[in-house]
């Protein structure tokens, strides 16, 4: 069970003289809570998920908070944010009331899918929810500075090309008197803080910082990175860098039997809840292994050319949604331009293709005489059909030819 999921490795950017800067870096994955941000210039370079959360949290308890962006968010507000009165309190107490609460949240968010399809009417209802946003949020700083903000932080692609954004106290953040947006590229880092480059005249400006903080999200698309699966003569992530990342259903990779992925590739969301999706993969992959035991047998893998047929009606879906649009966003391939993180369409969609097994699209390998190979076997790698090898920074699956997995950490 591959349950690592996309947004596990943090991604750093390599900018000129890193390593010369003074104080503290770190990336918003590796929070370093020995460091104390009270009164200090504190530089936080990316502006999009992980900044948002960031930025609002310590920008009351900095001195001097520089925000370096190179692109601007759609954000809309965040839903039901703050603390419930005691009569909302007494009203959720009845099971009903709370249960259509969620339901509404639940379906309200679900429905953004058609207006990421660009249905006419919910894509502009969502973009008049995101302008007002960020006209309320941004109602506390001064005209001179509202009118500079507005320009760096509204967006000039298509709406939900790139991930949309909740937030209701983002605005109010980086309208305060301590913050600062800058949209010119950093050239470098320095001893004392960031040097960015104005885009038109080449100017060099240093922004001084006690700290860095990276808010530059995930390698979304490493998957199961660094950890190498081999079966059958092929090593997964070398097939998936070759002919990108693809699984049926997101769950099951044609040719590797008994490997079950959660969040694998094509089940990202840009309009709702992850965990519903989590827990329809967790239902699937029961299911599955519930017909493995009643049919008593060793391995159960998706045919290829089910596979193949599932993943060219997903792209074929998602070429006309938005993220096809060609704004670069972490959805997509930069090598081949294909959407390898999102699902598309609905929630709701997913659960019910998920809801049963579609058995012709399965192949079920019966019991060997001798089911299972001996665990001192399995360790050193043994069995001419399992490849096991030690490396010093990644883990290594072996998975023979009738499904049987194995996984050394190469650590010891």
């Amino acid at each position: 069970f591959s349950c690592v999921g996309q947004l596990k490795k943090p991604m750093t950017p390599q900018i000129e003289g890193q390593s010369k800067f003074a104080g503290p870096a770190f990336h918003t994955a590796q929070w370093d809570h020995s460091v104390s941000l009270a009164g200090k210039r504190v530089a936080v370079v990316g502006c999009a998920a992980s900044a948002i959360q960031v930025i609002p949290t310590i920008q009351p308890i900095v001195g001097q908070l520089t925000v370096f962006q190179r692109t601007p968010s759609y954000i809309a507000p965040k839903p039901l944010e703050g603390t419930f009165s005691e009569f909302e309190k007494w009203l959720l107490s009845f099971s009903l009331v709370f249960w259509l609460l969620r339901m509404f949240i639940y379906l309200w968010h679900d429905m953004q899918w058609f207006a990421l399809s660009g249905v006419w009417g919910l894509k502009h209802l969502w973009m008049f929810v995101v302008a007002l946003n960020k006209s309320r949020g941004l109602q506390g700083a001064s005209p001179e500075k509202r009118a500079e903000i507005d320009k760096k932080v509204t967006p000039d692609y298509a709406f939900g090309c790139k991930r949309l954004l909740l937030s209701s106290n983002f605005y109010p953040a980086i309208s305060q008197p301590n913050v600062s947006v800058v949209t010119d590229p950093i050239d470098r880092v320095q001893e004392g803080g960031i040097v960015a480059k104005n885009k038109e005249t080449g100017e060099c400006t240093l922004y001084e910082a006690d700290v860095i903080v990276y808010a530059t999200g995930f390698q979304a698309q490493s998957f199961i990175s660094p950890t190498e699966v081999k079966c059958r003569g092929k090593e997964l992530g070398r097939e998936w860098r070759e002919h990108d990342p693809r699984a049926y259903l997101g769950i099951l990779a044609a040719g590797f039997p008994n490997l079950f992925f959660v969040y694998g590739p094509n089940t990202n969301l840009g309009h709702s809840s992850i965990i519903f999706m989590l827990e329809c993969q967790a239902a699937y992959i029961v299911k599955c292994l519930k017909e493995l035991r009643s049919r008593k047998a060793r391995s159960v893998e998706v045919r290829e050319e089910a596979a193949d047929r599932f993943d060219t009606e997903v792209q074929s879906s998602l070429k006309k949604s938005v993220w096809s649009t060609g704004c670069a966003s972490w959805y997509t391939s930069s090598k081949s331009g294909r959407v390898v993180n999102n699902w598309r369409g609905t929630t709701t969609g997913y659960w019910w293709l998920t809801r049963r097994l579609n058995l012709p699209d399965l192949v079920f390998s019966p019991r060997a005489p001798q089911s299972s190979l001996p665990l001192d076997r399995l360790r050193e790698g043994k069995d001419e059909e399992l490849h096991l090898s030690r490396q010093e920074t990644k883990d290594t699956v072996g998975v023979d030819g009738a499904g049987v997995s194995a996984l050394e950490k190469s650590a010891a």
